[in-house]
């Protein structure tokens, strides 16, 4: 949720994903080609939460890929 408009510098951080969700995401991304995986990130002002986000995001492989 969009919670205050950010209007200086500010700070944007990605929570890491659990392990499980993680090496789902990458073992279906080498198998598959494509892959998607939840995250959740929020984005801080002045040390004022602005911007709470949880959102689906995907990736497509356009090249042979190896599991980290």
């Amino acid at each position: 949720s969009y919670l205050a408009p950010v209007r200086g510098d500010f700070k944007a951080v990605c929570s890491m994903p659990d392990q499980e969700s993680w090496n789902k995401f990458f073992n279906i991304l080498s198998k598959k080609g494509k892959a998607r995986i939840k995250l959740k990130a929020f984005i801080c002002e002045n040390g004022k939460l602005c911007v709470d986000y949880t959102g689906t995001f995907a990736a497509i492989c356009i090249s042979n890929f190896e599991v980290p």
